[in-house]
């Protein structure tokens, strides 16, 4: 096959950075059912409440964060459980089909910057990247004390902000990586 640089296509890499998100929540969700089981939606329900609050303001949280040790600590392991399934999507996918599946769906493969195809190795430096940027906002959401809102918000405008000026991602740049359009002839 033959690959086209496509910087210029930043549609294409946002939808399919979108298309990534959907499937990494998907699996977040049967991984947090799985571990957890059915009967600890009632913590998941908590989660998402504290999603728009900041940590200062988990002393409100009372009856079901109490049983669940309390919301810091849901907080902490279902994050937790978040990040690892992040991860995790992303070096499935980068091993099995070259990139991710969001961006595969959308036509994209990854090369290195002198258009080869990438190690496993370089992939895995990719899920480190992410992995370190993840931790650094949810570490600076706690000092700030800041919502998950926000959080993700930052996370997403430190993450793709180059996108709009390089065509590639602060992780693409990192790891000397590009999402090129893939041939099919």
């Amino acid at each position: 096959m033959n690959y086209i640089m496509e910087n210029e296509n930043i549609v294409r890499r946002l939808l399919g950075s979108l298309i990534d998100k959907l499937f990494i929540i998907v699996l977040f969700v049967i991984a947090y059912l799985s571990y957890y089981s059915l009967y600890s939606t009632g913590a998941l329900g908590v989660y998402l409440a504290m999603l728009g609050m900041s940590p200062s303001s988990y002393e409100y949280i009372v009856d079901t964060a109490n049983r669940w040790g309390g919301a810091l600590n849901i907080d902490m392991r279902i994050t937790g459980l978040f990040v690892i399934v992040n991860i995790l999507y992303y070096i499935f996918s980068e091993a099995a089909m070259g990139i991710s599946l969001g961006k595969y769906i959308c036509g994209l493969t990854l090369k290195s910057e002198t258009g080869e195809d990438v190690s496993f190795g370089r992939k895995i430096m990719r899920s480190y990247w992410l992995l370190l940027l993840m931790i650094v906002v949810i570490a600076v959401r706690y000092f700030a004390d800041f919502n998950y809102y926000i959080a993700i918000v930052l996370f997403f405008i430190v993450l793709d902000i180059s996108v709009f000026f390089k065509g590639r991602s602060l992780i693409d740049l990192l790891s000397r990586t590009y999402n090129v359009k893939r041939q099919i002839y």
